[in-house]
């Protein structure tokens, strides 16, 4: 089983662990742009893996940008919310 979404895959470490590895898609500069995947974490629980997507889909939302706290904290409540929408959804 693989858990994947836009940006992330969540492979289990093995058939009974509940510990996952995960890879975030990253943008490949050079002749041939392209986005692949990256391991960035090695048996993790899903709690920290949801809690690096999240990170990284903040970072990725502001790139460059310098932002306040208020704006940071902002942003990392609209991710929060999606998961909770999808938490809604299945529950």
């Amino acid at each position: 089983m693989i858990i994947e979404g836009d940006n992330y895959r969540l492979t289990p470490v093995s058939n009974y662990s509940y510990d996952f590895d995960l890879e975030l898609l990253h943008e490949i500069g050079g002749k041939n742009p392209r986005k692949e995947f990256k391991h960035v974490a090695y048996g993790i629980s899903l709690e920290r893996a949801i809690k690096i997507i999240t990170m990284y889909n903040v970072n990725q939302k502001h790139k460059q940008d310098v932002i306040n706290l208020e704006q940071f904290l902002n942003s990392y409540k609209e991710e929060i919310d999606q998961i909770k929408q999808v938490l809604k959804r299945i529950m």
